[in-house]
């Protein structure tokens, strides 16, 4: 939810800066060159996450499976 937020805020401010300064070539190039290195770290923080959470998800079926096997004797 928060990453959709973003990107939907993101677009936004984009909209709102071509519409205030998209007459400056030089001035979009830079703000499309930061928001490029935004959204990276963006998806980078997002596939750590998926990670996180593969991680997580793993460890929860390890302990059930234990979990099992010792109602299991």
């Amino acid at each position: 939810k928060t990453f959709v937020s973003w990107l939907n805020q993101t677009e936004n401010q984009l909209t709102a800066f071509i519409a205030t300064n998209g007459d400056d070539d030089e001035c979009t190039i830079d703000y499309l060159n930061q928001l490029s290195e935004t959204i990276a770290n963006k998806d980078k923080q997002l596939k750590q996450l998926e990670e996180l959470e593969s991680l997580v998800n793993d460890y929860d079926w390890s302990r059930q499976a234990h979990n099992t096997s010792i109602l299991r004797e």
